[in-house]
């Protein structure tokens, strides 16, 4: 999962451990040690990602994969 952010930079919710808004920017803490800092407030990361599902294309799955009763 992922969330973007400014520009063609995102962030990774893979193995984030803990979302800091703290002085007007968000650090988001992951379980390897490093960190991500943007501007947006956890809130407005929380809408981009919904945002982001809702708008998601979905493609349906070809004849040929898809999965028969037997």
């Amino acid at each position: 999962m992922f969330i973007p952010i400014e520009g063609e930079d995102c962030i990774f919710l893979l193995n984030a451990v803990a979302m800091v808004h703290d002085r007007k920017r968000t650090t988001v803490y992951y379980s390897d040690g490093s960190v991500t800092t943007t501007g947006f407030r956890p809130v407005t990361l929380a809408r981009r990602y919904k945002e982001l599902m809702r708008d998601a294309v979905h493609p349906p799955v070809p004849a040929a994969q898809e999965v028969k009763d037997s």
